[in-house]
């Protein structure tokens, strides 16, 4: 029997005794927590921000940590996603020396 019949692809391991310790984590559990002064949503093809009269930059990313869009605005701001083609990509907002992170799937 030729070689790849005995091949058999796998995709999932499975670890019951696996635990994490999440006391190490910078932070706490909560390592990304909601920012106080911005607000951060998605709707359709675009992210909207608004930071109180602050400067925001977002930026966003491609699975391979690219950028491949990046905005900057005061107080308010729209990214339009709709250049972007199929696919995951993180959204990093920055505004008052905080930042947070969204992950974002884009489909046409």
């Amino acid at each position: 029997m030729p070689y790849d019949q005995y091949v058999v692809p796998v995709d999932t391991f499975y670890c019951s005794d696996l635990t994490f310790d999440y006391s190490q984590v910078q932070g706490g559990v909560a390592a990304n927590p909601p920012l106080s002064h911005l607000r951060f949503h998605r709707s359709g093809d675009h992210l909207f921000a608004n930071a109180a009269g602050l400067p925001i930059e977002i930026r966003v990313t491609n699975l391979l940590g690219f950028e491949v869009l990046s905005k900057i605005a005061t107080g308010m701001l729209d990214l339009d996603l709709a250049g972007l083609p199929d696919g995951v990509y993180f959204a990093i907002v920055e505004s008052g020396g905080e930042r947070q992170v969204k992950r974002i799937a884009v489909v046409h």
